[in-house]
């Protein structure tokens, strides 16, 4: 397996029928795991008649920061297009929680390249440095970007430096290896990885045309995406198509509650995700392809393997 590295530098690098659908809830839940936890052997190590997986190794700018980037292929032709593709963060628990019968049912009809991000660590996440990369900088009253933003002891807003890596560095990587359809570029993300995902359809519209935010962590930063979301109109990005699923949030009042799946506009939210559905709520009004999913019975880690799932069928979708 070819495992290479990256060192970002000033200049610039040159439908599907799946195990589980978007209005589905998670067929299991997969016991809470520590984020320091080593997760052993992965989707990604394993032998599989479906996909190859590869490996390579980024650097950030400053050497603070570093990354393991998982790439795996579809074991079939790739379209006349290119193969469509999307970029998971938290790229070490994505390919711990996804399984050989993930890939078997992707690829059964267009199968994507799978682009897990993750960081070079054995755990499931390198906590400061995702803190740092997946929130968006806090911007001051007169619009400049706040630095040394610290939240629970993480220094934050390195967002716009991460997405600097990804679109100079870790794409062009991954197009010299592998054809991709231009126009089916998927981003998807959890927790803060999720409020990154969103952070990106707002600053860099164009940059995917598919956004699945699971439970997204948009209050963060006393709501520093919603602001930033002010100067954000829909036909910035006239194809995008997003989805955002919650969880419960604080415990629920009906536990034996089934998801309520909705597009734009909602009458009810769960608890604490006010700060999500205010911002669905305007996009949809402007006319943007976004759907709003609460599950109420899914708790905010559970909701990891809820919205990624039913990302990977709408990365697959023609």
């Amino acid at each position: 397996m070819l495992r290479r590295r990256f060192l970002l530098m000033a200049a610039c690098m040159p439908a599907c029928p799946f195990a589980q659908s978007p209005t589905a809830p998670a067929q299991s839940h997969p016991p809470r795991r520590r984020w320091d936890e080593p997760i052993g052997p992965t989707v990604a190590d394993l032998p599989s008649e479906y996909y190859e997986f590869d490996r390579l190794l980024f650097d950030s700018r400053d050497g603070k920061r570093h990354y393991r980037v998982y790439i795996g292929v579809p074991r079939k032709p790739a379209p006349a297009q290119g193969y469509p593709v999307i970029y998971m963060l938290d790229g070490n628990a994505a390919m711990h929680t996804l399984q050989d019968q993930d890939l078997a049912a992707l690829f059964t009809d267009n199968p994507p390249v799978l682009v897990g991000i993750g960081y070079d660590v054995p755990s499931r996440h390198d906590v400061m440095a995702r803190a740092f990369d997946y929130t968006p900088p806090i911007l001051n009253p007169d619009g400049t970007a706040q630095t040394g933003t610290v939240n629970r002891g993480r220094p934050g807003g390195g967002a716009d430096l991460f997405l600097d890596i990804i679109q100079d560095a870790i794409r062009p990587a991954v197009e010299a290896r592998v054809p991709l359809d231009p126009a089916r570029q998927t981003l998807w993300g959890h927790s803060f990885g999720g409020l990154f995902t969103l952070y990106t359809l707002i600053t860099r519209p164009l940059m995917f045309q598919r956004y699945v935010a699971g439970d997204p962590s948009v209050g963060w930063g006393d709501d520093a995406l919603l602001k930033r979301a002010n100067r954000f109109h829909a036909d910035q990005a006239p194809k995008a198509i997003v989805r955002v699923l919650v969880g419960r949030g604080r415990p629920a009042a009906n536990p034996d509650a089934t998801p309520a799946p909705s597009s734009g506009p909602v009458s009810t939210i769960p608890p604490g995700r006010e700060s999500t559905h205010a911002l669905v709520n305007r996009l949809a009004h402007e006319g943007m392809d976004i759907t709003f999913q609460a599950f109420p019975e899914q708790s905010h880690g559970e909701l990891f393997a809820t919205s990624l799932r039913p990302a990977l069928a709408l990365a697959a979708t023609r």
